[in-house]
């Protein structure tokens, strides 16, 4: 499926909604394994994103589904509402950075708060193999959390 297509998918979605949008453009973040991003520009943005992201997040699998319904190819669609999204990661890496330092300095186990499955990955993924810190997830369902471990190395 094309951008286009998927960009016309989104602006579908948000005007079966009453959703304003200003602009729809494609983006390319690092670390986000090859997900398409596109980013939206809205006047209502607080109404998409909703308490705690919950809105953005029920928008995102709407869209991810509606996709995948056209195209079971595509594995991953993100609406990245007025840097929302962007915002978001950069606070995961952030806490993640945060939290290998204090594993480091203190030379304990250190936990994270609750991720989905997504904010798991790019955590993983900031800790490649060999390095001073290992990485697994523990919990179940909504409290699966990123564990993060000083080796030594």
């Amino acid at each position: 499926m094309s951008n286009e297509d998927i960009k016309k998918i989104i602006q579908e979605v948000f005007d079966k909604l009453g959703l304003e949008t200003t602009s729809i453009t494609e983006e390319v973040l690092d670390g986000t394994d090859g997900a398409r991003i596109f980013a939206v520009q809205t006047p209502e943005a607080a109404k998409i994103i909703g308490r705690d992201g919950e809105g953005f997040q029920a928008l995102n699998y709407v869209i991810s589904k509606v996709v995948q319904s056209k195209d079971p190819e595509v594995k991953r669609v993100t609406v990245d509402v007025n840097g929302y999204y962007k915002e978001s990661l950069e606070k995961i890496k952030q806490k993640a950075r945060f939290a290998a330092d204090r594993a480091r300095s203190y030379k304990v186990d250190i936990e994270m708060e609750p991720m989905n499955s997504f904010e798991r990955l790019i955590v993983h993924s900031m800790f490649p193999e060999g390095g001073d810190i290992k990485t697994h997830s523990t919990g179940v369902g909504s409290q699966r959390r990123v564990v993060l471990t000083y080796t030594g190395d």
